[in-house]
This record gives C-alpha cells, sequence and structure tokens, in this order.
C-alpha cells in the first residue's frame, strides 16, 4: 500500500461530537464539534434535507412526462421529473415509483437505476435517479401543496433542449437527462434540434 493510499484511509477531519438537531422532517440543522484537522474542535452547522428519487418515464410512444409546478423557494415555475422525499421506509427505487404515479399519473413495470449522489458537499441529501419503462395511465394523488401541479408529456428532443437552453433548471432533471443521453436511453433527433444548440 502506497504511503498517499494509506494517508487516505486516515480521515483528516472528524466529528467529536453530536449537539442535536434543529428544524423538522423536510429540513434541519445538525449541530456539531468538528476537528477540520487542527485538533482542535469547533462548533459547526450542517444543514440537511431528506434523500430523494426522481424518474426519467418513457411511454410507449417515446415520451417523457416532466411536472410543471411552482417553486416558492426559488421563485418561480419550474419543469422538473417526477420526483419527491425518500421516506424512511422506502428503498430509493419504491419511492421513485411512487412520486411518478403520485405526481404524473403514470405506474412503471420496469425501473432500473441511474445514479445515486450528494446534492451538494455541505449539505447532507443524497438524490437518486431513475429511468422507467412500460408505463401505464392510472391517477394522480396529490398533496395539499402541489394542486397547481400539471403533467407535461415531452419528447426526448424537447427535453435535451429544454435543459440546453436554460429552461429546466432542476439540477436531478438535468443530470439524469444527461446521463441518460451519454448511456443510450435518451434518443435525440438531430433534425428537430435548433442550431444553438451544441453537438
Amino acid at each position: 500500500m502506497s504511503a498517499k493510499k494509506a494517508l487516505h484511509d486516515a480521515p483528516p477531519k472528524k466529528v467529536a461530537a453530536e449537539l442535536g438537531r434543529l428544524g423538522d422532517g423536510y429540513a434541519w440543522l445538525e449541530r456539531k464539534m468538528v476537528d477540520w484537522g487542527d485538533g482542535v474542535p469547533k462548533e459547526t452547522f450542517v444543514p440537511g434535507q431528506p434523500d430523494g428519487a426522481f424518474v426519467l418515464g418513457f411511454l410507449d410512444d417515446g415520451k417523457i412526462p416532466l411536472v410543471h409546478q411552482y417553486r416558492l423557494f426559488n421563485g418561480g415555475w419550474s419543469y422538473e421529473l417526477p420526483g419527491g422525499i425518500i421516506d424512511e421506509t422506502d428503498s430509493p427505487e419504491d419511492a421513485a415509483l411512487r412520486e411518478l404515479e403520485e405526481e404524473a399519473g403514470y405506474r412503471a413495470a420496469e425501473i432500473e437505476p441511474l445514479l445515486s449522489y450528494w446534492t451538494n458537499s455541505g449539505l447532507r441529501c443524497r438524490s437518486s435517479l431513475f429511468v422507467a419503462r412500460k408505463l401505464v395511465k392510472t391517477k394522480q394523488d396529490l398533496d395539499d401543496g402541489e394542486r397547481e401541479l400539471e403533467v407535461v408529456l415531452v419528447t426526448p428532443t424537447h427535453l435535451w433542449e429544454m435543459v440546453m437552453d436554460g429552461t429546466i433548471t432542476h439540477a436531478a432533471t438535468i443530470i439524469a437527462t444527461l446521463l441518460a443521453k451519454e448511456r443510450g436511453f435518451l434518443k435525440i433527433e438531430r433534425r428537430g434540434l435548433k442550431k444553438a444548440h451544441p453537438f
């Protein structure tokens, strides 16, 4: 084992003490004493949110359901993949399937993971992305705070354009779209693209 490898095996920073948490089930601050590498623990506040799951679903005709909803704290309307919080009793896959049906009104017979990642290096929150196929139309089951939500069906080419021109600003949707194209799930019709989009 190299000296560099051995050095990385020993974390240079560590939590010396947990001092509690303030917030609710949707957002919180964890108060900790953290040794940042100098041997002197310092009071540190770490924000957290529940983990989330988002799903890129394909209908039989190739179209993709997006949800259009108002994001109060982002100051406007947002086009996003169906998704939401992973409950404590859920697996990420279960949460993705549930949110696809509740928000968009589709049940998927096939689902596979695309990526799981930390949303921010300073935030305790992971997002899991999935691709789903064989969607069957069911019925939405929206929460009270989602009544304005509208389902929009787009082609893969339209989705790509919305990401490239900045219409879509939702990070999980952007990442899922880029990965899906790279891995061959998202087929783009080049002749239908605007000349402004880079290829």
